[in-house]
């Protein structure tokens, strides 16, 4: 097989899979925030690191339960 090197081949952009929690963040505007169970609120704001968007969080304790309220806070500079 002969290798063919190719010039101006334009790179696309990375496209991350549509689960639920990259719904959940194109869903959300930059300021808006979600309350979830604490360790699925970890989970969401690992996601929002592997997809390039800036994330803010703070735990609550609700109804004697730990929970995470998470911010978009817009996307990181590529």
């Amino acid at each position: 097989m002969k290798i063919t090197i190719e010039k101006g081949i334009k790179i696309p952009s990375k496209v991350k899979g549509h689960g639920k929690w990259q719904k959940l963040m194109n869903e959300m505007a930059e300021g808006d925030s979600v309350l979830l169970p604490f360790y699925t609120g970890k989970s969401f704001v690992s996601s929002m690191y592997s997809n390039g968007v800036q994330p803010a969080t703070r735990a609550e304790i609700v109804d004697d339960v730990r929970m995470l309220r998470v911010w978009k806070m817009g996307v990181f500079d590529e």
